[in-house]
């Protein structure tokens, strides 16, 4: 079907149905914190939240999606007692189990393109040992710019961010050989 996902500022995320003409909610989860971009795909939906004073340490929710109508929490964004502070203002899942989030000048974080292993299991919190949180070593590297992202894309392994009045800011966030294995060529003649 077509289903939609909405955040509210009231911290929920909606499933909507949106087959019809006559679009009709179908699920709904607290998210717990505010969500800002939403990305969905692969039954999961990602909700990036920006860290601050009594809001959280950044990062992003995890929701199970596969059914709409009864979607759950896989994993919260950063327990307040990691030291790690993650951007949330926006998403990008590059459908390879990395994901990229943007943020700036909010709080504790920088403006920052964050990469993140989406494949990388919940963790205890610090804080909170029967929760499932976002896991710090999720966050496998961080990118500074100049001034505070707007919106980031993904599209042939580099991160496309929209950034204040510096423009568009082209990242390669991953090498292009990652295997560590050299290609072997034979030339038969």
């Amino acid at each position: 079907g077509f289903t939609l996902y909405v955040a509210d500022d009231q911290n929920m995320l909606y499933a909507v149905d949106a087959s019809a003409f006559n679009m009709a909610k179908i699920g709904e989860v607290d998210l717990g914190r505010r969500a800002n971009e939403l990305f969905a795909g692969g039954g999961i939906v990602y909700a990036p939240t920006i860290a601050g004073v009594g809001a959280s340490r950044g990062g992003f929710v995890t929701v199970d999606a596969t059914d709409p109508t009864a979607m759950t929490i896989v994993s919260d964004s950063f327990d307040d007692g990691t030291p790690v502070t993650g951007s949330g203002i926006d998403l990008a899942n590059s459908g390879a189990g990395i994901g990229v989030t943007i943020g700036g000048a909010i709080g504790p974080v920088p403006n920052v393109l964050d990469v993140y292993d989406l494949t990388a299991p919940p963790t205890p919190g610090v804080n909170d040992p029967d929760g499932n949180y976002l896991d710090p070593d999720s966050l496998l590297t961080r990118f500074f710019f100049p001034e505070r992202p707007r919106a980031v894309e993904i599209a042939s392994g580099v991160a496309y961010s929209a950034v204040g009045n510096s423009g568009l800011i082209v990242t390669n966030y991953k090498t292009f050989d990652t295997g560590g294995t050299p290609p072997e060529v034979t030339i038969n003649g």
